[in-house]
């Protein structure tokens, strides 16, 4: 890969390490948004990333268990090959939505609670529920939006 294209990845990684992912799982997600074919193989992720061939197989496993990518093969090949998950993007954000319900969920919860106490609802609570739902009442036309416009084109 160009030398540009690698610091690309490295940036990328950067972003992924700042979400929690070890910096190896960041490389694999970075090099597989840059690399041509879209499909690498552990061998091929092990030299590009700079990484073992156990880290490659310890992180590669996490990263499909965690949905961001998955395990593939091409005819003819006895070896895996790992690519992008379609729809990645919009699936993580589905999460996300997920998450942020069950959150506001318990922000109800708390301000009932709070209220059956007898004690006040400071900005935090108030915050909080206001917080989620803001959110939840964008982030699904959001997703069924560019879900929209991806059939389109």
């Amino acid at each position: 890969m160009q030398r540009e294209a690698q610091q690309l990845v490295e940036r990328i990684s950067l972003v992924f390490e700042g979400a929690g992912l070890s910096p190896v799982a960041g490389r694999i997600v970075g090099h597989l948004l840059m690399c041509e074919p879209r499909e690498q193989s552990s061998s091929e992720l092990a030299a590009c990333t700079h990484a073992s061939k156990g880290s490659i197989s310890t992180q590669t496993q996490l990263l499909a268990t965690m949905g961001l990518i998955e395990r593939t093969r091409k005819p003819g090949s006895r070896a895996a090959f790992y690519r992008i998950r379609p729809h990645v993007w919009t699936d993580l954000l589905q999460l996300e939505v997920a998450r942020t319900q069950q959150l506001h969920q318990l922000a109800d919860e708390a301000i009932t609670l709070k209220r059956a106490m007898g004690e006040p609802i400071d900005d935090r609570l108030s915050d909080f529920r206001g917080f989620t739902e803001f959110f939840l009442a964008r982030l699904p036309a959001l997703i069924d939006e560019w879900r929209a416009q991806q059939m389109e084109s």
